[in-house]
């Protein structure tokens, strides 16, 4: 859950792990920490209430693996947004590169 200047106020810990960092670290963060591409904060500055966001990048502040998500943003009742991820592969489907 982030409030309205884009901080972390909630987090599940199952998010923490799959990023590679522990929940109470990740409360307090900015978005920006963790959108590696700025697209999830570009989508919150021009998003209707209710957006969906594909092949997002995330990473953990301090060099983590980047990590590829399908994103929706959610604006809640008191002004700030709630973000749901499910992970996906980079490249849906077959590998791109072996595609001729």
């Amino acid at each position: 859950i982030l409030d309205g200047g884009q901080v972390v106020v909630e987090a599940n810990p199952a998010f923490g792990r799959w990023l590679g960092i522990g929940r109470r670290r990740l409360l307090g963060l900015p978005l920006e920490a963790l959108d590696e591409a700025g697209v999830l904060a570009a989508a919150l500055a021009h998003a209707p209430s209710d957006t969906r966001l594909r092949r997002v990048r995330l990473r953990a502040p301090g060099g983590g693996q980047t990590r590829f998500c399908d994103a929706w943003l959610t604006a809640d009742a008191a002004g700030g947004w709630w973000l749901e991820v499910r992970p996906v592969d980079e490249f849906p489907g077959d590998d791109p590169a072996l595609l001729l």
